[in-house]
């Protein structure tokens, strides 16, 4: 401003303004904070009397039955409900994969639509699958130990589910012993021993056919 040719007292009467200016500024901005602070205030207050209040009604005035919302058709509403599970129906149905999977193939018909479906009864009716599949893994063991597996001799899925095999028992042993060998008694040589021991008694001599050979 003084290269410009102001005076001094020019200079110094703009400088007052513009402190004046700011000096004002800085006021409107102050009294603006303070309005929100104070609205701030008002709120948090009226909250917590509301709160207070809702607290002293109840503790004064309980709800009781003839408060409670009428509930015509009987439904139950529980505060804990239980966790989440996937249907039955697709549980059996990713089962029945695996059973299928580990039930011995066989020749001839085996309808994979009428072993789901008996499959799914079976643990809709409470039957576990992994019993129902641990039972069909040692139905394959006795196929394979007996080699049926492949021929028509192995049941079809259906008929197995349908009589519940997988309760049976399909354990194989390797060394089965035969009935113990019984041996013949010597008739003779028990009446020769007893003409030895009792040598004045009559026993009767046996007699043996003689057989007659053409010469």
């Amino acid at each position: 401003m003084a290269a410009a040719g102001a005076t001094p007292e020019a200079i110094a009467i703009a400088v007052d303004a513009i402190e004046a200016v700011n000096a004002r500024e800085a006021e409107r901005k102050a009294k603006r904070a303070k309005q929100k602070a104070d609205q701030r205030a008002r709120k948090d207050a009226t909250v917590a009397r509301q709160s207070r209040d809702s607290a002293a009604t109840v503790a004064t005035n309980p709800p009781s039955l003839n408060d409670v919302q009428p509930n015509p058709d009987n439904v139950q509403v529980s505060l804990n409900p239980p966790p989440y599970s996937p249907p039955a129906l697709k549980i059996a149905g990713d089962a029945f994969a695996g059973f299928w999977a580990t039930f011995p193939k066989r020749q001839g018909g085996n309808s994979r639509k009428n072993a789901e479906c008996r499959f799914r009864s079976a643990v809709k009716a409470g039957v576990s699958a992994e019993m129902i599949i641990d039972g069909a893994r040692r139905y394959a063991e006795h196929c394979d130990a007996t080699g049926k597996t492949g021929t028509e001799f192995v049941k079809t899925a259906e008929a197995w589910l349908n009589g519940r095999f997988w309760e049976s028992d399909w354990s194989i042993s390797l060394s089965r012993p035969g009935p113990p060998h019984r041996q013949a008694p010597n008739r003779r040589g028990l009446i020769d021993a007893l003409h030895k021991e009792f040598p004045d008694d009559p026993f009767p001599q046996p007699t043996f056919p003689r057989l007659a050979f053409g010469g």
